[in-house]
């Protein structure tokens, strides 16, 4: 099963009656509302961020490799 699956599975037991027997309640609608805020959030700022964090883990790299002087063994 892949992860979308199982996340289809689990938001079909935790948001329809079927959950009812595993003791899932519904949440009310303003926390419904609040996870999705949370996570859209999350999502732009990751986003948004992404392109300052990969310039800086370029530069590091860089750096890195510019100031090896030894070479690494190799056994073959």
């Amino acid at each position: 099963m892949t992860s979308l699956g199982a996340l289809v599975v689990a938001l079909i037991l935790a948001l329809t009656p079927l959950g009812h027997p595993f003791g899932f309640v519904t949440l009310p609608v303003p926390i419904l509302l609040s996870i999705l805020a949370i996570a859209a959030l999350y999502l732009a700022f990751a986003e948004m961020l992404k392109p300052q964090a990969m310039r800086a883990g370029g530069s590091r790299r860089a750096s890195r490799a510019h100031h090896s002087t030894t070479r690494r063994f190799r056994p073959f």
